[in-house]
């Protein structure tokens, strides 16, 4: 009898514990991001005057700054929000027409955009990006400073851009980790899950730092006020983006239709397809795979079933068993889910996964009879969520049945319809209480299942990314 209630206890104990160590985490994180920033402006401003900030000269690029960074672009990239702007562009002709004391300040107070004016993100995440930029732009600053040559005054263009492209790499480097040590901390993540050094990102960097920081410098030279003439391409490059991310959400919203479609027609399927999707995903992260693959995952879960929309209603609805020509047809419903979403080449993993998530580990299943690794794992780990919710849930034709002996028939089926290693991570999870996990997800929960997928346009990859 102690032992029965030693355990619940010693759980509890672990989960308080867990707990006190990620508000400790995120505390530790944050704070130290502040010292930092202090740390480096005060050894700034012992090396560099501070006698520039206060010029008209530094309000009006502090001021082209806010307008570059104040209207973000919401994006996804990786199944992470992030938002888009061209601000960098700015920030990176401050970097080289200010000593490092001026351009860190410029550069932290310039990069505030529309959700710190308007209240939409944290005070915490406020203060916490304007230390992480005071910091990046100090490293950056002094990395420019210090690079071999002439002075920046004096520099050529080719040698200018060669020094701004180190000063960019120099900014992205520290920027990307400390974004991402905030995000691990609040998701208590490890930082590695979500690999933050992306190659779009830097091409962000590079693109703006160089190409068109370079000449918004070399206006500056002539004349300062010329370099408001970057103003209006900069809007126009926004606008631009802004109206391809919107037809993408629109190809989006119009594949959630047929969904919700099937929804509307098999009530059975609606409720059926959430759980299936919310069980993958639990699964596919036991089985510690990419963050970007867990949400292909639960998409493709969540959409699974969407070729029946094709199958006629007397053998979907069919409250018996199926005849042999009947089961025939419903075979059909993978390979004609895929072909519905096989015009949007951003969701070619997707699309695969749906495809093929009535294979079977040892060839024997549909539509294509292949086996093993070569079935996506994401088709493998749907299989078996789909299962064992089909055992559970029951259908029209077929009572549900208990816990006990779904898993035992997935235990069963191990190497022949199941991959092993899915069941292995299946059965970790406790089916006994993943019933009750999988209903507190509300079946009728509209919010889109694609979005997290949306492809970065070109014009999002040279604008680069910034923490949501």
């Amino acid at each position: 009898m102690g032992d029965r209630f030693a355990r619940p206890r010693l759980h509890a104990y672990i989960r308080r514990a867990l707990m006190l160590y990620h508000k400790l985490r995120v505390e530790a994180v944050f704070c130290g991001m502040h010292v930092l920033a202090i740390g480096c402006l005060l050894y700034l401003a012992t090396h560099y005057s501070i006698a520039p900030l206060f010029s008209g000269s530094a309000l009006f690029w502090l001021i082209l700054d806010l307008i570059g960074n104040y209207a973000v672009i919401r994006i996804f990239s990786d199944g992470v929000p992030n938002t888009v702007s061209a601000g960098f562009t700015v920030s990176g002709a401050i970097l080289v027409l200010f000593n490092p004391l001026v351009a860190a300040l410029l550069v932290g107070f310039g990069t505030l955009d529309e959700r710190d004016f308007r209240r939409l993100r944290t005070t915490r995440w406020t203060f916490y990006n304007r230390s992480m930029h005071f910091t990046c732009a100090a490293i950056a600053a002094l990395v420019l400073q210090h690079l071999p040559g002439p002075p920046l005054t004096e520099a050529d263009p080719a040698s200018l851009m060669a020094r701004m492209a180190v000063m960019s790499l120099a900014y992205f480097i520290p920027n990307t980790s400390l974004v991402r040590a905030g995000i691990a901390a609040l998701e208590n993540e490890r930082f590695f899950d979500r690999y933050p050094f992306k190659g779009d990102l830097l091409l962000g960097y590079l693109f703006q730092g160089c190409l068109v920081s370079i000449g918004l410098v070399l206006l500056a030279r002539m004349n300062e006020a010329l370099a408001i003439l970057i103003v209006g391409p900069l809007w126009a490059l926004r606008f631009s983006l802004e109206k391809v991310i919107e037809l993408r959400e629109i190809n989006e919203q119009l594949v959630q239709s047929f969904a919700d479609a099937l929804d509307l027609r098999d009530h059975d399927t609606a409720g059926h397809t959430r759980r299936v999707a919310a069980l993958a995903r639990l699964i596919a992260r036991e089985l510690h795979l990419s963050r970007r693959l867990q949400d292909d995952i639960y998409a493709a879960g969540s959409l699974h079933d969407l070729g029946k929309i094709g199958i006629p209603d007397a053998i979907l609805l069919k409250p018996g068993s199926l005849e042999r020509c009947e089961w025939d047809e419903m075979k059909k419903h993978p390979v004609m889910g895929a072909s519905l979403l096989a015009p949007y080449r951003h969701l070619a993993n997707v699309t695969a996964i749906m495809r093929h998530h009535h294979e079977k580990f040892d060839g024997t299943g549909y539509p294509d009879g292949i086996a093993g690794t070569d079935i996506p794992i994401g088709a493998r780990v749907i299989t078996l969520a789909d299962t064992f919710m089909v055992i559970t849930d029951g259908r029209q034709y077929r009572a549900a049945r208990t816990v006990d002996e779904a898993v035992a028939e997935i235990k069963r089926c191990a190497g022949s319809q199941f991959d092993p290693q899915i069941v292995e991570a299946f059965l970790t999870l406790d089916p006994f209480t993943l019933r009750s996990t999988i209903n507190a997800v509300d079946p009728a929960d509209k919010r889109p299942v694609l979005r997290a997928l949306a492809p970065n346009p070109v014009w999002a990859r040279l604008l680069g990314f910034k923490a949501a």
